[in-house]
């Protein structure tokens, strides 16, 4: 009976054992709890807290543990994802309190704007044959120029609750991104005037 005992105990710590799959980018969405796709090790090892990408031009805080909002940054780690984002930098924005996901982001190097708007308007045209666009969503498409000097050419969708967006940041230094968005409405709003004030 000890025997069987030891087996039955062995046998559950194996299946206590979990070993993290691999995720799809495409299978995050607003709502889902950020525990509902990404380990605990996971959040706190791609974590951003306390760097410039966290605070506004006037030094307050956008993003962090003590605010509303938090987020996670993915660069170059091929054993989260199935898709190779080896390229890409992933983000994620989370709400403290509730640990709901109102944010997912991809965001690509470009070489200079020009060949940056001609991918972001695949990107748009592609998105939009795919359906996950349709006519209830406003379109609009604007150049905005942030407190900072960095110009958004974006090209977004706005809906009932939430919108997408298809971007290319000119920074000051001359760089360029590419950036995909999705994010609720209220998300966006807080972002917006954090940065613009």
């Amino acid at each position: 009976m000890k025997k069987l005992s030891l087996y039955i105990f062995l046998v559950l710590m194996f299946c206590n054992v979990v070993v993290a799959e691999k995720i799809s980018f495409l299978d995050i969405k607003l709502g889902d709890k950020i525990t509902d796709h990404f380990t605990s090790n996971q959040i706190n090892k791609h974590y951003i807290d306390d760097d410039e990408n966290t605070k506004n031009s006037k030094g307050e805080r956008v993003y962090g543990r003590d605010v509303i909002y938090s987020y996670m940054a993915i660069l170059n780690d091929n054993k989260i994802f199935k898709e190779d984002y080896s390229n890409s930098g992933i983000q994620i924005y989370f709400e403290n309190e509730t640990d709901k996901i109102v944010s997912f982001a991809k965001v690509d190097m470009a070489n200079d704007l020009s060949s940056c708007i001609i991918e972001r308007n695949k990107d748009v045209s592609n998105y939009k044959k795919k359906n996950r666009i349709t006519s209830l969503f406003n379109q609009e498409e604007e150049v905005h120029k942030f407190p900072d000097g960095m110009a958004d050419h974006y090209v977004s969708f706005l809906g009932k609750d939430r919108f997408f967006s298809f971007r290319c940041y000119v920074y000051t230094d001359g760089d360029v991104t590419k950036r995909f968005q999705v994010a609720t409405n209220e998300f966006n709003d807080y972002v917006f005037k954090k940065f613009n004030n």
